[in-house]
């Protein structure tokens, strides 16, 4: 099974979805992670509402998935 870190390589500059352990989802294009799995994305979207981000941080913490599209 490929490690975490392998995975977020290889979706840099994708579209990924990543859900939060509130529930809440974010669609956007993944920059940049660090050792601690906080990542970085870029106009990126609420799905649930109409909320837009130009740059949004999320802690590694609160992330419960990333999909890759």
């Amino acid at each position: 099974m490929p490690e975490l870190n392998e995975i977020l390589n290889s979706s840099l500059d994708r579209v990924v979805t990543v859900t939060l352990r509130n529930g809440r989802e974010y669609k956007g294009t993944l920059k940049s992670f660090d050792e601690y799995n906080n990542i970085v994305i870029t106009d990126a979207e609420e799905c649930a509402g109409e909320k837009k981000y130009r740059l949004l941080v999320i802690k590694g913490g609160n992330i419960n998935s990333i999909i890759s599209q």
